[in-house]
């Protein structure tokens, strides 16, 4: 038992990082989630802010729009008033033709006037129904955004706890596989791998007959080919 204690405990360790590193994957899947949401909701608030700012433009627009019509109206007045007073028919023609340009540009005005009171009452639709819709999923994705912020609080809480579970189990382990387990673990996700039908199971090397005789003394060797740590889980009694 003495033997076999400090593997066992190294084991542990490796199982225990193994779910510690998991925990920690779904973390950051967690928080890529709770990022997906708020880009979700500065979308919404982009999309809420073009739509006013059209009905904005819209009615900017119209009112340009009405202020030349009115213009028009008072250039068309003012020439009328002229025509009273003018003393010889060329420049009652010469007036007369202004009158004319004016109308004309008065009736075209009309129709552009038409159309952007048209298009000022279809962008204030569209901004009402964008309005209620933001109202609608900003609401649902406050509630998602507060349960994901719950669960990232609660997985922080468990890997806080497991930490201190972490140091129980290195303190029962030899340093000096710990020192080699850390440097491997830098490299490579599974650094300690079990020995199955005489070979790796990570890279399915062919683990040499002596390796598999020392393996048997429960000895813990690297693979030749990865350098992973070996182990046969039927000599430490893993699994019992």
């Amino acid at each position: 038992m003495t033997q076999q204690f400090p593997f066992h405990s190294f084991i542990k360790l490796v199982e225990f990082d193994r779910n510690f590193f998991h925990k920690q994957s779904l973390l950051e899947k967690t928080k890529m989630k709770l990022k997906e949401i708020i880009r979700g909701k500065d979308l919404l608030k982009l999309e809420l802010e073009g739509a006013e700012k059209a009905r904005h433009d819209a009615r900017k627009f119209v009112d340009v729009k009405e202020r030349e019509m009115l213009d028009l109206e008072e250039q068309l007045k003012h020439k009328k008033e002229r025509v009273d007073l003018v003393s010889n028919q060329k420049e009652y023609r010469s007036i007369k033709n202004e009158v004319e340009t004016i109308k004309r540009t008065q009736h075209d005005f009309e129709s552009i006037l038409v159309r952007a009171w048209e298009n000022l009452d279809f962008v204030e639709k569209d901004f009402e129904k964008k309005k209620i819709d933001f109202e609608i999923k900003m609401q649902e994705l406050d509630k998602q955004e507060e349960v994901i912020k719950q669960e990232i609080e609660m997985v922080h809480e468990e890997l806080a706890g497991m930490e201190k579970q972490r140091n129980e189990l290195v303190d029962a382990v030899p340093q000096e596989w710990i020192e080699k387990y850390v440097l491997m673990q830098s490299k490579v996700q599974n650094p300690v791998v079990p020995v199955e039908n005489g070979c790796c199971t990570a890279c399915f090397y062919q683990v040499l007959n002596q390796d598999m005789i020392a393996l048997r003394h429960r000895k813990l060797l690297q693979c030749k080919d990865c350098y992973r740590f070996l182990y046969l889980p039927e000599v430490m009694g893993v699994g019992d």
